[in-house]
C-alpha cells in the first residue's frame, strides 16, 4: 500500500499572465519582485537604457603574478605572498559564486517571462538577444501611457461605485476597491483624493449592508471620521464587521449580487429565513403588509423562522424592517 504522503501535491501558485495593457503593471511588478530577490533587477530593468545596463561578466581567476609580477607559480611566492594570493582566491570564489547566482537568476526570470506571456504575444520576444531586450520590447507593446491609464482607472472607479444588479462575490468586490484605489492614488487622480474613497465605499455598500453603512454615514456627516483614513481601513472595518456577525447573519448577508465593469459576477443566493429567494422586507412571514388576502402561514415554516430568530442580531434586523413597514401617523 502506498504511503499517504506520496499523494500530497504542492499547491499551485497563480501566475499573472501578460495578455493586455491592463495586465502590465501587475505583471512587471511580479517580474521586478523576483528579480530584486535574485539581485538582478539592475541587469534587466526595461526603464534603463541598454548602454547603461551593467555588464554581467565572469570574474577571472587571479594568478601569482598579481601578487609578485615575476611569479609564474605559487611556489615562486613567499609565505606572506601566498597568504595574500589565497585572499585573492577567496575573493575570486565569492565573485564567481555571485556571478553564477545572477546568471542563473536571469535565466530563471527569462523562463518566467516566457511562461507568463500569452502565446500569441511570443512574437515580441523574437530577435531579442537578452532578457533586458525582451522586457523593453514587451514594455513598448503593453505599457499604457499615463493618459490611457488615467482614463482606464477613472472608468474602473466609477463602475466600482455602482452596483447595477445583485450577484457578486463580496470578497472579490472588496479586493477591487483596494486595488483600484491604490492604483488611482499612484496617479494622484482627484477621484480618490482625501477621504472621498471612504465616503464612496460607504454609500456603495448601503444596499448590501444598510446597518454598517448607516453607522458610518452618520460619522461622516458629523465629521467624526479621521480625514487620513484610507480605503483599506474602511474595507477592513467591513470585513471585521461581517466576520464578527453571528453565523445566521453571515449566511443571509454574506454574499450579494452585483456587476463589476459591466460583467455579471456570480455569487450564492440570498435566501430569506423562510427559505424563499427574496429579501426579508418582501417576506409575508415577516412583514404584515406583504401578506396577500386570505394568506395563511405554513406551521412548519413558521416554526423554522422562530428558531432562527433566536439569533439576537438577526432578530433585531427583522424588527427594524418591521418598524420601517409600520404606517406613519399624521
Amino acid at each position: 500500500m502506498s504511503n499517504s504522503s506520496e499523494h500530497t501535491t504542492t499547491p499551485r501558485v497563480s501566475v499573472v499572465v501578460l495578455n493586455t495593457s491592463s495586465d502590465w503593471h501587475e505583471w512587471i511588478y511580479v517580474i521586478k519582485l523576483k528579480a530584486t530577490v535574485s539581485d538582478i533587477w539592475e541587469h534587466i530593468n526595461p526603464d534603463t537604457p541598454k548602454d547603461d545596463i551593467p555588464a554581467l561578466s565572469e570574474p577571472e581567476r587571479p594568478t601569482p603574478s598579481e601578487v609578485r609580477q615575476a611569479a609564474t607559480r605559487i611556489a615562486d611566492l613567499s609565505a606572506a605572498e601566498r597568504e595574500e594570493y589565497q585572499d585573492l582566491i577567496r575573493q575570486y570564489r565569492r565573485d564567481l559564486d555571485l556571478y553564477d547566482r545572477r546568471k542563473r537568476g536571469i535565466a530563471t526570470i527569462q523562463n518566467h517571462i516566457i511562461e507568463s506571456l500569452n502565446r500569441k504575444h511570443l512574437i515580441y520576444t523574437f530577435d531579442c538577444d537578452t532578457t533586458h531586450d525582451i522586457l523593453v520590447s514587451l514594455k513598448n507593446r503593453f505599457k499604457p501611457t499615463n493618459e490611457a491609464r488615467e482614463r482606464e482607472l477613472t472608468l474602473q472607479y466609477q463602475r466600482l461605485k455602482t452596483l447595477t444588479t445583485r450577484n457578486m462575490n463580496m470578497e472579490d468586490w472588496l479586493l477591487q476597491w483596494e486595488k483600484t484605489c491604490r492604483e488611482c492614488r499612484q496617479l494622484n487622480l482627484p477621484d480618490v483624493a482625501g477621504i472621498r474613497p471612504v465616503r464612496d465605499f460607504v454609500y456603495a455598500i448601503h444596499n448590501v449592508d444598510s446597518e454598517f453603512a448607516l453607522g458610518w454615514r452618520h460619522q461622516l456627516a458629523r465629521e467624526q471620521v479621521d480625514p487620513n483614513m484610507e480605503i483599506r481601513d474602511i474595507v477592513q472595518e467591513f470585513r471585521n464587521w461581517k466576520r464578527e456577525a453571528p453565523r445566521d447573519d453571515r449566511e443571509y448577508h454574506g454574499a450579494f449580487e452585483a456587476t463589476f465593469q459591466g460583467h455579471p459576477i456570480s455569487g450564492k443566493r440570498r435566501d430569506c429565513v423562510c427559505g424563499e429567494d427574496h429579501r426579508f422586507k418582501e417576506c409575508p412571514y415577516l412583514v404584515d403588509s406583504k401578506r396577500p388576502p386570505n394568506w395563511k402561514p405554513d406551521s412548519a415554516i413558521q416554526q423554522q423562522i422562530e428558531e432562527k430568530l433566536k439569533n439576537p442580531r438577526l432578530k433585531e434586523t427583522i424588527n427594524r424592517i418591521r418598524r420601517e413597514d409600520l404606517p406613519t401617523a399624521f
